[in-house]
């Protein structure tokens, strides 16, 4: 009797024990630092998502990253499936935010734009109402495919269209957001959107120039879908992204964005080997080896990983480095910052 008592005191002494490790790893994991309080002076950007559209349990979002701006974030650069849950996770507060850009409209760039400016207002409420009630958000991304360009070309809507469908007061299918900005964020819902040419031959161009925050577009090559490449400046430093695209451009589009970039975030989807439909769409690790290398760029950051990159990155760094690129070589992940403070 007197043995059995004692084996399940043992039992339930373990058992407490245990609890008693598990709240302690919880209370630990609440104490971890959020990605946020990593962000420090001067030009910084978080990955808040870099997957692709295939869903693994890997568990990388879709594309999505955060440029702060002396540690307040202000231009968010795509908004892919997931983006918002890494913004939560992240602890940031987006009442900020300026400027959108998409570098194309797949929903894997754009898919969680409405739930980012729905969070945009309970985060502006929770934050004493710092927004100026007249501050515009920026919505930046590229125009229509030519007239002349076939199907399936022909069915990307302008960024224009894509956001009034969106957001427009009347017709908007998140039209009631216009009134819930002002109940619950106690500021109205004011944007307005730029439609970029992306003409691949027309070079790069200014298209925001803002208390010393410069950024800059390129149309790239990416299949049928109108696409720009962009470069974000501020303060000496400077952050280039592709977007998706092959990079083979005749007027080698991303070394001219790129040029001298302190960080350039790049499309790694495929392998030198990968065949089409893919190669059509994406950039071989030796031409982003080639393009990082004669555009100069000091840190390369390998993004936009997908199933058939996730466990060949040591071997997407080789082939770049085989290029001859003297530069850092880093593999993103959700919710890394970079501080080029």
């Amino acid at each position: 009797m007197i043995l059995k008592m004692n084996t399940k005191l043992i039992v339930i002494g373990l058992l407490l024990a245990l609890f008693s490790l598990a709240h302690a790893d919880d209370v630990n994991k609440h104490k971890k630092k959020l990605a946020v309080e990593k962000v420090k002076d001067g030009l910084s950007v978080m990955v808040l998502g870099s997957g692709a559209p295939a869903a693994t349990p890997v568990g990388r979002a879709s594309a999505g990253y955060m440029i702060f701006v002396d540690r307040v974030p202000m231009i968010l650069m795509d908004a892919g499936g997931g983006v918002y849950q890494r913004i939560a996770d992240s602890g940031m507060n987006i009442s900020p935010l300026d400027t959108v850009l998409f570098s194309h409209l797949h929903v894997d760039h754009a898919g969680d734009i409405d739930p980012i400016v729905k969070a945009m207002f309970f985060h502006n409420r929770l934050a004493g109402f710092p927004r100026d009630p007249d501050q515009v958000m920026h919505f930046i991304g590229p125009d229509k495919a030519p007239d002349f360009a076939p199907p399936p070309a022909l069915r990307f809507k302008t960024t224009t269209d894509f956001i009034n469908a969106h957001f427009d007061e009347v017709d908007g299918v998140e039209a009631y957001l216009h009134d819930f900005a002002h109940v619950i964020g106690g500021i109205p819902l004011n944007y307005d959107v730029t439609s970029v040419e992306h003409d691949n031959s027309l070079g790069v161009r200014t298209i925001y120039n803002n208390n010393g925050v410069v950024i800059k577009a390129i149309g790239v090559p990416h299949g049928p879908a109108p696409s720009l490449a962009f470069r974000i400046e501020y303060n000496g430093k400077s952050i280039a992204y592709s977007g998706d695209t092959t990079s083979k451009s005749a007027n080698g589009n991303m070394i001219e964005i790129s040029r001298n970039a302190d960080l350039l975030i790049y499309d790694t989807a495929i392998l030198d080997g990968t065949g089409a439909p893919f190669s059509m769409l994406h950039t071989t690790p030796t031409r982003m080896g080639e393009v990082a290398r004669d555009a100069n760029v000091k840190h390369l950051v390998l993004s936009h990983i997908t199933p058939i990159t996730e466990n060949s990155l040591e071997a997407v760094e080789e082939s770049i480095e085989e290029t001859g690129f003297k530069g850092k070589i880093s593999k993103a992940k959700d919710l890394k910052v970079y501080n080029l403070h």
